[in-house]
């Protein structure tokens, strides 16, 4: 049996395919989300409640996880080059990897090691 954050890693690799991503959107029927509203509706699917589809708002949930102690399916959270505030919630699949739905519309897969993800993390947590 799975474990339930193995679970949450390959919904999300499967189902990354098929979401669509537009600014101020929540569309279960047609899964078109902003960024953050992927990951609600990701976790939503598994029973755990984010109670927000916003990036900045998820990041108070759950518990802090140091960088170097992550586990699949923890909630990684991002700014935006040059800015200060939290902009992107994305998902840990392993590996020193997380993937998100960028605002171009398009999944992307990141190391945590790349510039940008060093430059970028604000923080990550553990809602499972």
């Amino acid at each position: 049996m799975f474990k339930s954050e193995d679970k949450i890693v390959d919904y999300t690799l499967n189902i990354m395919n098929n979401v669509k991503y537009q600014l101020n959107i929540y569309d279960e029927k047609s899964l078109t989300f902003t960024n953050a509203g992927s990951t609600y509706y990701i976790f939503k699917q598994h029973g755990v409640d984010l109670k927000t589809k916003v990036a900045s708002q998820q990041a108070e949930k759950g518990v802090q996880v140091q960088k170097e102690k992550l586990q699949k399916g923890d909630l990684i959270f991002l700014k935006q080059s040059g800015g200060s505030k939290i902009k992107y919630a994305t998902i840990y699949i392993g590996n020193n990897e997380y993937v998100y739905l960028s605002d171009s519309g398009s999944v992307v897969k990141e190391s945590l090691d790349s510039n940008w993800s060093k430059s970028n993390f604000v923080t990550a947590k553990r809602v499972l």
